[in-house]
């Protein structure tokens, strides 16, 4: 028997004081509620992992208002296509060509993580082992918060608590 019901199948909520007294409506995101209209509401969102990230700029666009709660913030590898529209052949072979959508999420994970192999490798000789492991690392921690100070150009106010306190890929 082989188990393939992935790492996250199950939610962790968080438990916090008042939680139990919200009157409306909440949920996971990995049991999201499609029944529940976010537009013109205020909206909070728990957490800043993989699918906060990916749900948070459709959310924002909906509701009125977001607000995040963030313990730890997240190293985010800019993807300017990330959002891009699937064309036509594609969307059709992903839907009637068996395993290609599997075979294209594999690639595409392929792809960047042979790229950050080596930017994640310890060098015990790096002198700056509090912020990046190596060289390398250092290199992709000066992009990336190239990229967050980019996209907060105009909210500097949020940069200490955009730019993670530890090595990209830790």
């Amino acid at each position: 028997v082989i188990s393939a019901v992935g790492q996250l199948n199950i939610p962790r909520l968080p438990d916090f004081p008042g939680m139990g007294d919200f009157a409306g409506p909440s949920f996971h995101s990995a049991r999201w509620d499609a029944g529940v209209d976010l537009e013109g509401k205020r909206v909070a969102i728990i957490g800043t992992g993989a699918s906060s990230i990916q749900l948070m700029p459709v959310v924002a666009r909906k509701a009125t208002h977001v607000t995040l709660f963030q313990r730890t913030p997240p190293w985010i590898r800019p993807t300017p296509n990330y959002r891009h529209d699937v064309a036509t052949g594609e969307h059709w072979l992903m839907k009637y060509l068996p395993f290609y959508a599997k075979w294209y999420r594999f690639l595409m994970f392929w792809l960047v993580g042979e790229d950050m192999i080596k930017a994640v490798v310890k060098d015990p000789e790096w002198p700056h082992q509090e912020r990046s492991v190596s060289r390398l690392n250092e290199g992709w921690r000066e992009v990336l918060i190239q990229s967050i100070q980019e996209e907060l150009g105009d909210r500097p106010d949020l940069l200490a608590a955009a730019i993670p306190g530890y090595p990209p890929g830790a």
